[in-house]
Order: C-alpha cells, then structure tokens, then sequence
C-alpha cells in the first residue's frame, strides 16, 4: 500500500486517515468519531509510533549543538 488511506462509518463521515509508504505506517495516523470530532493522533515511521520528542528531532544530518564547544575565553 501506498499513499493516503481513509475509513468512513456508515454515515459516511470519515472513521481514520493514515499515510503509508512501502506498505508501513508512516506520517499522521488521524482517528475521528461518528460525529466528525478528532479522537486521536499518533505519527509513525516503519510502522513504528514515533513520540513527540522522536518527531521533534532533525530528520537529516547533524544537529547544531553537535560536535565539540569551544574552549572558553581566558580573562
């Protein structure tokens, strides 16, 4: 499976939305009520969930906080 896919309950408003990439989980998985009203959020990667902070973390390469602080100055 690829791309976007979405779940309706009979009264034909929407029951979830996910996103999948090679067949797995990734990106915002939404769960609505019959009503229409968000009752979950959850990201994924790999069909793994992701949390706040893992999702919060730089996606490509190094931080910039990374790497060796300068020395500090002599007075």
């Amino acid at each position: 499976m690829e791309g976007l896919a979405e779940g309706f309950f009979p009264n034909g408003s929407p029951r979830f939305k996910a996103t999948y990439k090679n067949g797995l989980l990734n990106g915002e998985l939404i769960q609505y009520s019959p009503q229409g009203k968000v009752t979950k959020r959850m990201r994924f990667k790999d069909d793994e969930p992701v949390t706040d902070e893992e999702s919060k973390a730089p996606q490509k390469g190094p931080s910039k906080s990374s790497g060796p602080k300068p020395a500090p100055k002599a007075l």
